[in-house]
């Protein structure tokens, strides 16, 4: 079973499942029995248990090819932030929105443009602002402390140009979006219809899951 990476691991925490699963196969309890199956080599299965056997089991239930592909990729994560990109805030909000409808999932939903705000609307009725939103996907609690109300009408923009809806006569339009930092990675279509001068309906289906092993 592959199970997905807290948004901030710890590679201490790693090694100590790791040890803890090395005692679990030493003391042959079934669950660790099954999941040595399920990851090892098998030139390994049989053989007394080690360290690194633990290790790779652990890295490959991540999604890794190796321990030190996964170890890797955990230092990367605790390497201080470099500078902001270039793009404006309006494009890294849009983008870190549709990825976050993406890992929720949200498959259906709709973006309200009210005065200043931007309201999120879900099908069972649920309502709350941007702000709100930003603070449940990955990278969105940056802008926290922003006003984004300086930058509804910008997004709005955004929003419309992506979709191909900058024409007075366009009502449909799709944005094609890649899912890479996540594991599996994965297309999607997003389909969005504007449903009047401040109303834009988003519809998200699955194209394409990648399941190869990163290496």
């Amino acid at each position: 079973m592959l199970h997905r990476l807290p948004e901030n691991p710890s590679l201490d925490h790693l090694k100590h499942q790791a040890k803890d699963l090395l005692q679990e196969l030493c003391d042959g309890k079934a669950d660790a029995l099954t999941r040595a199956t399920d990851h090892l080599p098998r030139r390994k299965q049989g053989e007394p248990p080690k360290l690194s056997d633990a290790q790779l089991i652990i890295a490959r239930e991540y999604g890794y090819a190796s321990w030190p592909k996964l170890k890797g990729h955990v230092e990367l994560l605790a390497t201080p932030p470099q500078e902001e990109p270039d793009d404006p805030p309006e494009v890294r909000i849009v983008s870190i929105l549709l990825l976050g409808a993406m890992a929720t999932p949200f498959p259906q939903f709709s973006l309200r443009r009210e005065g200043v705000d931007v309201l999120m609307e879900l099908p069972d009725g649920d309502c709350c602002h941007l702000a709100q939103v930003l603070l449940i996907c990955r990278g969105g609690e940056r802008f926290a402390d922003w006003d984004l109300a300086l930058l509804t009408d910008k997004i709005w923009e955004r929003l419309l140009k992506m979709a191909g809806l900058t024409g007075p006569a366009a009502t449909a339009g799709t944005v094609r979006v890649a899912n890479n930092t996540d594991f599996p990675h994965t297309d999607w279509t997003v389909t969005v219809t504007r449903d009047g001068p401040d109303k834009l309906d988003f519809s998200l289906s699955l194209d394409r899951v990648d399941t190869t092993m990163p290496t």
